[in-house]
């Protein structure tokens, strides 16, 4: 596995723990520390000789936007050392249109951690699979008290939650909201879990944010709560979103809802029948157990992985925009390198660089300037 970063207990880390548990053999690389220490050259190095000395059949990447991974290198080790690649892309809603449906050229399988976005991969021809699993330990469901009537676990800023919240508390329910944006309210992930075990029902909203696209303000997507709340056996009152039909039953396995006026009426409703609303709780928390561990939605990528005949059939296209923006990522890199000194690696990125011959010039510039800064700030702190 080859991951952007592998952070104890994240979403990253309950894959892991699934594709640990389905091989006779694993291992890691986390790709921004390697980059950082050895390089475009030495990253591919590394990847390549864990691939030979270990006779690695499957290499799966956990793809983030830094876009440190170099496509034809996915396609290289398809061809060479005859591994198949998994690509993961947890953010596709952002990002299919910039960055993943180039890299999704360079995979066997794109494996969507949400089925939102999976009729878009297959637009492309691309061969695709969604599952995103839990490990049961991390993930445990808690026989607590149900003392809190509703709560919600999240940022306010995103879409229209402060808007949906705001309208709950206006018309008289108990609301307890937490975590990261929320002043005060920061939780740990087992004070989450606590949280959410705790409570009757726990909202779930399903709008994104984007920095730079208002028009993303549009789109509901699946996420890691979707999973989450059912795991932990509470009852789950979800933003509608395209896909979440075929993870869940509505109205046996959860409740969706698709505006304030309806999350007000149900909330209402189902605080007040509760053998009902636990009765879903429960078969919620079955269909979870049953389908979303982690080591079952790896096993199913790596049957799905099996079953496909034909490998990398087309040469990959690579735009000249993606290709400009990945051209200034190299000057952050050689920023970088030159900073600190590390003649070698900045020389493989000016290679790069001339290989591409798609320089955007102010970008570039910038990227240049930030990788000079950012090398300069690592080193001082180290």
């Amino acid at each position: 596995m080859v991951s952007e970063h592998l952070i104890p207990k994240s979403h990253a880390d309950n894959i892991s723990m699934g594709l640990r548990a389905c091989s006779d053999f694993y291992s890691e690389v986390d790709y921004t520390e390697s980059y950082k220490l050895y390089g475009l050259d030495g990253l591919e190095s590394l990847i390549r000789q864990a691939i030979i000395v270990n006779k690695i059949n499957v290499v799966v990447v956990l793809l983030g936007i830094a876009k440190l991974i170099y496509p034809e290198f996915l396609n290289s080790i398809r061809q060479r050392q005859k591994v198949k690649v998994i690509i993961i892309f947890p953010d596709s809603e952002h990002c299919f249109e910039s960055h993943d449906r180039y890299y999704a050229q360079c995979a066997d399988l794109s494996w969507l951690l949400m089925p939102g976005m999976l009729g878009t991969f297959k637009l492309y021809g691309f061969e695709c699979a969604s599952g995103l699993g839990l490990d049961p330990t991390l993930y445990r469901k808690h026989e607590l008290p149900k003392d809190i009537d509703v709560s919600f676990v999240g940022g306010l800023y995103r879409a229209n939650r402060a808007e949906y919240v705001n309208y709950l508390e206006s018309n008289g329910i108990n609301i307890i909201v937490a975590g990261y944006g929320n002043l005060g309210q920061s939780l740990t992930p087992q004070e989450m879990n606590e949280l959410i075990c705790r409570s009757k029902i726990h909202l779930n909203f399903t709008g994104v944010v984007s920095d730079d696209k208002a028009i993303h303000a549009r789109i509901k997507q699946c996420k890691g709560r979707n999973i989450e709340i059912p795991f932990l056996g509470t009852f789950m009152l979800s933003e509608y979103a395209p896909g979440l039909e075929t993870l869940f039953v509505d109205g046996s396995e959860y409740i969706f809802f698709r505006t304030k006026e309806e999350l007000l009426e149900k909330v209402r409703y189902y605080l007040l029948h509760d053998a009902e609303r636990e009765a879903i709780a429960a078969q919620g928390h079955r269909r979870a157990t049953i389908n979303y561990t982690s080591q079952i939605v790896a096993q199913r990528m790596l049957v799905h992985l099996d079953q496909i005949t034909l490998y990398g059939q087309n040469m990959p296209i690579f735009d000249r925009q993606f290709l400009k923006e990945f051209c200034s990522v190299r000057f952050y890199w050689l920023g970088w390198f030159l900073s600190i000194l590390s003649w070698r690696n900045a020389y493989a990125e000016l290679l790069l660089i001339f290989k591409l011959k798609a320089i955007a010039p102010l970008s570039a510039t910038k990227c240049f300037a930030r990788g000079c800064l950012h090398a300069l700030r690592y080193r001082s702190a180290a």
